[in-house]
């Protein structure tokens, strides 16, 4: 099934600012197992593009990395 998931963030807006909504993590892979920054609540990032597993590439202040998509809110 090669449906692409659209629960919640169809309106995901590329090079968009979001905010943080909970502290997390930046992650490498599209995985969580991959995590290697931690994001404080309120951070602000930039989606640079959708990804697969509920994750979007982000840049963070010159750094980019994964972000589970569900905890970021459009600011």
């Amino acid at each position: 099934d090669n449906k692409k998931q659209t629960k919640g963030n169809d309106k995901l807006q590329i090079n968009g600012l979001y905010e943080v909504k909970e502290e997390t993590y930046m992650y490498e892979f599209p995985e969580k197992s991959s995590k290697y920054d931690k994001l404080d609540k309120s951070s602000v990032v930039q989606v640079l593009q959708e990804a697969d597993g509920g994750f979007v590439w982000v840049d963070f202040n010159g750094s980019q990395g994964y972000v589970e998509v569900d905890l970021l809110k459009e600011i």
